[in-house]
């Protein structure tokens, strides 16, 4: 499968019922190819192609695999950007982690310590020699 990235997610949280409840702009290889959302009741995404395309050109990304890489894809965007702001988000073996910050503050306030730069650079290294991906957008 190609490169796929969800840009403009908006979630509602307060519809998702058995799956999260969502639109995005979806990418592939970095072109906007097509307008995905999901109305939270346990049911398949729905896929618009972008404009100038049609159907046929995104028949390929209409399958289960596709289907539950982006539902994945706007779960793991949207835990990211929930938590992010006092946790380190986590991606070890397609699972999803927090951890903390130092006394749960907020990554804003640790951007004020004179020595932030280098600590953030010892604690995202040491999450990666443990096999760790970083996820934050924040840091």
């Amino acid at each position: 499968m190609k490169n796929i990235t969800l840009k403009n997610l908006k979630v509602l949280e307060s519809l998702s019922e058995e799956t999260l409840c969502f639109s995005a702009d979806l990418y592939e290889n970095g072109k906007l190819i097509a307008y995905v959302s999901n109305r939270g009741n346990g049911g398949c995404n729905h896929i618009h192609p972008a404009e100038g395309l049609t159907y046929k050109d995104v028949a390929h990304i209409d399958n289960l695999d596709t289907e539950c890489d982006i539902l994945t894809l706007a779960e793991e965007m949207n835990t990211i950007k929930k938590k992010q702001s006092k946790n380190f988000i986590l991606k070890l073996d397609n699972k999803i982690y927090t951890a903390n910050t130092p006394q749960k503050q907020s990554f804003a306030k640790l951007k004020k310590y004179g020595n932030y730069a280098s600590w953030l650079r010892v604690e995202i290294a040491k999450f990666e020699g443990l096999g760790y991906k970083v996820l934050n957008t924040n840091l």
